[in-house]
């Protein structure tokens, strides 16, 4: 199977969300937007559509995207050999299996949820039918530690960093996050599962010393850094605890966070509190120096809570705000992740030169290290007792 014919069966389909494609001179004709499976899935993965339309063929994202990217993956497909001779001629057959994926060294593979079990290696699937929970991860300088409950078991490192990496294609494009960690009893297979089934896998057994000397590396690493930090244990925010109203509390959270960051030196809040149709905003001035010395810039600060990631949708008419308040840049703060496609729409306006705005975004993981530098400031005023 190759890129070419994976959906060679195109049919054009009608588009419940034209609206998003069509203009609005378009529309008023009347006009309908039919697109092919391939420009569905790419304006899925690309953040422009919800996929209100509930197509199968929209779970097959993550294949669509390592198919593309095989040979930068340094992936193959699995595949199957058969001869026969008819007629003194011997013919060979060769054949892919859909959604089942493996490097050169067999030690990392990909089985997307469209793969037939029944065509893989029986050995195989019987090692990744009974799987136990890994309790933790840890990736050190030579090798990735799984924990379970009774044991520890170690991984080449470098084949870890190929699964991150397939992961990362993956989730630039379109949003994937691993959601389950297990491994087979003997320590062979661990298995990483994504948002939508698709399975990471990575195989090898190890001798029992692995542990030994990462220990010994992480020593030596702790040792050398104890001129330069006071170590404490890292904990994340637990948005669970936020007060209710919670996109209130954000709000709030958010502009205090925003009072205690250097360089601002005013803040104005704009909007009605956690307003049905966007939130609140702030416009803050920030004292910023460049080589010509100290200025001053206006930002517009955008605060979303979500239980979801962000996506361009869902702050959908920023930049029409940005132009509305005439600012020199945009700060997205939430509590959640952002899709790989927001991502890349908020990195590339400072590259138009029209548009030309700076950006900012504080995601989740900004805020557990904001969290973890300022605990004073997510205080009970925003947060319940555990």
């Amino acid at each position: 199977m190759t890129l070419n014919n994976m959906y060679e069966d195109d049919d054009y389909l009608d588009c419940p969300e034209s609206e998003n494609f069509l203009s609005i001179r378009e529309l008023q004709k009347m006009y309908t937007y039919n697109p092919s499976k391939q420009e569905c899935i790419y304006n899925y993965k690309s953040g422009q559509c919800g996929g209100s339309c509930n197509q199968d063929f929209l779970k097959d994202i993550a294949l669509y995207i390592i198919t593309e990217n095989l040979e930068r993956l340094r992936l193959q497909e699995y595949k199957t050999e058969s001869s026969e001779e008819k007629d003194g001629e011997i013919i060979k057959t060769s054949k892919s299996i859909k959604g089942f994926f493996y490097d050169e060294n067999k030690a990392v593979g990909v089985i997307h949820t469209s793969a037939n079990y029944k065509l893989l290696p029986k050995n195989f699937v019987e090692k990744i039918s009974n799987l136990i929970e890994v309790t933790n991860l840890y990736e050190g300088d030579r090798y990735l530690l799984a924990k379970t409950t009774k044991k520890t078991f170690g991984f080449d490192i470098r084949n870890y960093r190929k699964i991150e990496n397939i992961i990362q294609t993956i989730d630039y494009e379109y949003d994937l996050n691993i959601e389950e960690q297990l491994i087979s009893e003997d320590g062979t297979v661990l298995v990483l599962i994504g948002t939508d089934g698709t399975k990471f896998v990575l195989m090898g057994l190890l001798g029992d010393d692995f542990d030994k000397e990462e220990r010994v590396t992480l020593s030596k690493k702790v040792e050398s850094s104890i001129p330069f930090f006071e170590f404490e244990p890292f904990t994340k925010v637990d948005w669970n605890l936020l007060k209710d109203i919670k996109g209130t509390t954000f709000e709030n959270l958010c502009e205090v966070l925003l009072q205690n960051n250097n360089g601002t030196i005013d803040i104005q809040a704009i909007g009605k509190p956690n307003a049905a149709d966007r939130g609140r905003d702030f416009i803050i001035t920030r004292e910023v120096y460049d080589l010509k010395g100290k200025k001053k810039e206006k930002w517009l600060v955008q605060c979303k809570f979500s239980k979801h990631s962000i996506s361009p949708a869902t702050i959908s008419g920023w930049t029409d705000r940005v132009v509305e308040h005439n600012v020199d840049g945009f700060w997205l703060m939430t509590n959640s992740d952002i899709t790989p496609s927001l991502y890349d729409q908020l990195n590339d306006s400072s590259k138009n030169d029209k548009f030309n705005v700076k950006t900012e975004i504080w995601s989740r993981n900004k805020f557990d290290i904001q969290f973890n530098l300022q605990k004073e400031l997510f205080s009970t005023e925003f947060f319940n007792d555990k």
